[in-house]
């Protein structure tokens, strides 16, 4: 396996290892759902002309003071749903010994309605319990259960940081998005370190590669031949002006020798045969070296 599988491997295994785990429980599930009293079921129950919207179909309930339903579990999170109705009583909700009332009281009929939820759990045993608390002939129901937990993983021994759980009567948070939510960050975050990985890793095989070439290196990885410093193959053949100052705009400037020149430079000139021209004039053609004419006689003037 190469290295970038493995980390990819270990990343999305590291997030996946954090996310939650539902569980849902219908009012059916005994257990792990344990009722104490009188309890009847429901199922499809029609309640206006219509049939009642209770997740899977059916629904629990009692009309005696003092009934109760629990549920012990393993997890950091519960949400509990029930219906409200004119009829239906008071409940007891207790948490791991702490305990909150709720009123399930509703004007018209409402199916799943979320009466408690709690999150921020430590990822531990917990025990769940509501009690009928209202009067004779109310009824208190059960649709509907979930929970969620994390997966075992190694303990951190070093960690002694505590959950501070927060719960409500209200509307839940969505679970469903939270997790979705952790999740898809947990691997958008994994991708984002192995894209990482791989651009660094990218980017320095590339400055491997330029630093082997010479190019903006130093003069071992490239000998520049033609402009480094004291390393010229050819010698120069250009012979600095006699005058190095700048001459006036009146003074003609004065150039060097040219035997000079090349006496510096080590070549020597080429002989050139002294130039020479066709002519045609009174006594015929021939070559000839090119001469100054001579003075011409001026014609005789004669008096008008």
């Amino acid at each position: 396996m190469s290295l970038p599988a493995l980390v990819l491997g270990i990343l999305l295994f590291s997030a996946l290892s954090h996310a939650v785990i539902i569980v849902d429980l219908d009012d059916r599930n005994t257990p792990p759902l344990i009722y104490t009293g009188t309890w009847k079921q429901v199922v499809n129950e029609v309640l206006n002309g219509s049939i009642s919207n209770y997740y899977d179909g059916t629904d629990s309930h009692t009309q005696t003071p003092g009934d109760s339903v629990s549920l012990t579990f393993t997890g950091v999170q519960l949400t509990y749903w029930a219906d409200r109705d004119a009829a239906d009583a008071n409940i007891n909700i207790t948490l791991d010994g702490i305990s909150t009332i709720v009123g399930a009281y509703n004007p018209v009929f409402l199916g799943q309605q979320v009466l408690f939820n709690v999150s921020g759990l430590e990822n531990t045993t917990h025990t769940f319990t509501v009690t009928h608390v209202g009067a004779q002939g109310q009824y208190m129901n059960v649709d509907r259960i979930q929970y969620a937990y994390l997966p075992p993983v190694a303990s951190n021994s070093s960690s002694t940081s505590t959950a501070t759980p927060t719960h409500s009567s209200g509307s839940p948070t969505n679970l469903g998005g939270v997790i979705a939510g952790s999740v898809i960050g947990g691997v958008a975050l994994s991708l984002i370190t192995v894209a990482a990985f791989f651009f660094l890793r990218r980017r320095l095989k590339k400055g491997k590669e330029y630093k082997n070439s010479g190019v903006g290196g130093s003069d071992a990885g490239f000998s520049n031949r033609l402009f480094s410093p004291g390393t010229h193959d050819y010698a120069p053949t250009h012979t600095p002006l006699a005058s190095e100052t700048t001459p006036s705009l009146y003074t003609q400037p004065v150039m060097a020798d040219t035997a000079s020149v090349y006496a510096q430079s080590g070549l020597h000139p080429v002989p050139r045969p002294a130039p020479t021209t066709h002519w045609s004039g009174y006594t015929g053609s021939g070559e000839h070296e090119i001469v100054a004419p001579s003075p011409r006689t001026p014609p005789p003037q004669y008096p008008a």
